[in-house]
């Protein structure tokens, strides 16, 4: 029941989202393009099936997202210790957005100590490793001494293009097969002296400030835990419901099965490019962290449209009509 409930109030959120346009919008042109109104009634069917757990494809078609399967990972919010003050063992700075002409630096440039003496830092940590993937997910929770936790939320960026560090640790040949964050950051751990040139490679940094709520997703929905997924919305519109198959993990995080899931593409992710790739969200801290290690492959995924949609025509021409006069 509460993860029926969980779903639901999902659906009501992609309800919310798609509530800002018109009925007319057109979602996701180089994708599934699809109508506003279609996706509206989709989700508001989602509902009443959710209470009457009716046979789920004889009131929805499943259209295939990709003409192969589509190709998942996972990703977290991730959790770390931090001081507020400097001190040996915290000694590596988050900081705050600077002034306009210092947000041109590259990962390096700060990484060598740009913006020190400045009083920019809101925290420090003491995993530089585990720093960079909050970089990468833009958001994270700090645990502080005492018991207190702050969230990190993302204030900007250098405006540089990701860049990935598997694929330069692969083409130097320092990892080769299991490129995962597990293996990553395994090896990092094992030759930290090639750290500052392996994280280098990916000049793009992010700047924070701290809050005591959660990030909200790119479509400004909550991010909900095992259903969640960043997509590319040229292909995937916010606002639709997939259906994919999804790894199960016990207790431990270790994957025991798969099961049939409806998902909600309701974020955005810098690797996240094309119709044939998702990323599922699995939640905070170290359990959500190996989930979302351990999630990769393909898996056959579809999006679900209400049958017998007639109106999508006279949404067509009516869109057709506004954009003539």
């Amino acid at each position: 029941f509460q993860k029926q409930q969980v779903l639901r109030e999902g659906v009501v959120g992609q309800i919310k989202y798609l509530q800002r346009y018109p009925a007319y919008a057109r979602f996701a042109q180089k994708g599934v393009d699809v109508g506003g109104q279609q996706l509206m009634t989709t989700a508001k069917s989602l509902l009443d099936w959710l209470d009457h757990s009716q046979n789920l494809t004889e009131q929805f078609d499943l259209v295939p997202l990709s003409a192969s399967e589509v190709k998942f990972t996972g990703y977290y919010t991730p959790e770390i210790i931090a001081s507020r003050v400097y001190t040996p063992r915290f000694c590596f700075p988050i900081y705050r957005k600077p002034s306009a002409h210092q947000l041109k630096l590259s990962r390096d440039e700060v990484t060598k100590g740009a913006l020190n003496g400045q009083g920019l830092e809101i925290a420090w940590v003491d995993d530089p490793i585990a720093l960079f993937y909050i970089h990468m997910q833009g958001s994270g929770v700090l645990k502080f001494s005492g018991g207190e936790r702050k969230v990190l939320k993302f204030s900007a960026s250098n405006s540089y293009r990701f860049k990935s560090i598997a694929s330069y640790m692969h083409q130097q040949g320092y990892l080769n097969g299991d490129l995962s964050r597990r293996a990553i950051t395994h090896w990092l751990g094992e030759n930290p002296s090639k750290l500052n040139e392996v994280l280098a490679t990916n000049p793009r940094y992010i700047y924070f400030h701290l809050s005591d709520s959660m990030p909200l997703s790119a479509s400004g929905l909550p991010l909900i835990a095992g259903h969640t997924v960043a997509v590319d919305t040229k292909f995937i519109p916010f606002g639709s419901v997939l259906l994919a198959e999804i790894p199960q993990f016990d207790g431990e995080g270790k994957v025991v099965g798969y099961e049939w899931r409806m998902l909600l593409p309701q974020d955005r992710g810098n690797a996240i490019v094309g119709q044939a790739r998702l990323d599922l969200y699995t939640g905070v801290g170290e359990l959500a962290k190996r989930q979302a290690n351990l999630i990769s492959g393909a898996r056959r995924t579809f999006l679900l449209l209400k049958k017998s949609a007639p109106y999508v025509k006279i949404f067509k021409s009516l869109q057709a009509d506004m954009q003539r006069t």
